[in-house]
């Protein structure tokens, strides 16, 4: 996944979150951090941490377990144990259930965005 396909993710989630509660500002008020903060993950100019990756996802609506595990590999992509990483949690994004569906046609292919880019289209029954 390129960088630019995670900081565009990160956005939605938080966009998506925010018209849950309100405003930017409330969500803000809510995760406990400033504005300010919430901007700088929101713009990608700072990581958003995984577990505030998972608090946001849940206000959202969306799958937090899901959503931990998805910002758990963002993050360790880099690494000499992400293959390793993806062996020991990868295998549980299936077990999220439909709402992986929901994900893939509300948010965006987030981790899986490179591979339905290389496929050409996204198989209609995934969006369904």
């Amino acid at each position: 996944m390129q960088e630019h396909d995670t900081k565009e993710t990160i956005r939605e989630l938080i966009d998506r979150a925010a018209r849950e509660v309100g405003t930017k500002a409330e969500l803000a008020r809510m995760l406990g951090v400033p504005a300010t903060r919430l901007n700088e993950w929101r713009g990608g100019h700072r990581p958003c941490p995984a577990e505030m990756v998972a608090i946001i996802a849940d206000i959202a609506g969306m799958p937090a377990e899901e959503w931990l595990i998805r910002a758990t590999l963002w993050y360790a992509k880099e690494k000499p144990y992400y293959a390793r990483l993806w062996k020991a949690v990868g295998k549980a994004l299936p077990r999220t259930g439909a709402a992986t569906a929901g994900f893939f046609a509300t948010v965006g292919l987030g981790l899986f965005g490179e591979l339905a880019r290389m496929l050409g289209k996204v198989p209609q029954f995934i969006l369904c």
